[in-house]
């Protein structure tokens, strides 16, 4: 038999902690256009690095854009900012940029080097 919770029990407090916790991970969360800019950011350094693409620095930055941009691109199909019956004109000029999305996916995929998951890279770039 379950038994309701009181507001002064211990259980109660965890819960209400918990739940606390979760709302203010939600505001420590970078927000998209954040997501956007950062990632932009790190394929202007990758794209205009002295170092060869192959260095570690590189590499970091790579795998680091390409998480965000994943990031980014899991919270446009939360917001359902494009919709497949909405033309061009109807998208809002601020949302514009983020249809860059997909493309800064593929360039930084390509900036990718290890040899042995090349073909997985590849097919990731098509999606």
């Amino acid at each position: 038999m379950l038994r309701p919770f009181r507001a002064g029990s211990e259980v109660f407090r965890v819960l209400l902690c918990s739940k606390m916790a979760t709302a203010e991970d939600e505001l420590l969360l970078p927000r998209l256009p954040e997501l956007f800019e950062t990632s932009k950011q790190l394929l202007d350094e990758v794209e205009v690095a002295t170092e060869p693409t192959g260095s570690r620095i590189i590499q970091d930055k790579v795998f680091k854009g390409l998480d965000l941009l994943k990031k980014a691109a899991e919270m446009l199909l939360e917001l359902d900012l494009f919709s497949r019956n909405e033309d061009l004109e109807e998208i809002a000029s601020t949302d514009l940029k983020y249809l860059m999305v997909p493309a800064f996916q593929g360039a930084f995929a390509m900036k990718q080097v290890n040899p042995s998951k090349r073909l997985d890279h590849l097919q990731n770039i098509r999606f």
